[in-house]
């Protein structure tokens, strides 16, 4: 499911060009990439890992780079990028 959400982000400039749709995605990885009361280490850190092989980390930079990235976005963003540990 994480490659396709990547992928999606990455092919369609619908989505990037939506901060909310950009927001929910980021915020999807912040969550399922982190650990935390409802995510075991080893789940996240698998996530985490098909998401970093995937492409996730070109998918928030083009997020980042859009001319519609919001302060939501920004924030998600950075999330994302703290539960990759990038």
């Amino acid at each position: 499911m994480l490659r396709r959400v990547v992928s999606t982000l990455q092919s369609s400039t619908g989505y990037i060009d939506t901060p909310r749709c950009t927001r929910a995605i980021l915020q999807l990885l912040g969550r399922v990439c982190a650990e935390n009361d409802a995510l075991p280490t080893w789940i996240a850190a698998k996530n985490a890992a098909v998401a970093e092989e995937a492409g996730a980390a070109e998918a928030i930079q083009l997020a980042l780079t859009s001319s519609t990235a919001s302060n939501d976005v920004l924030i998600a963003a950075r999330g994302a990028l703290k539960a990759l540990q990038i």
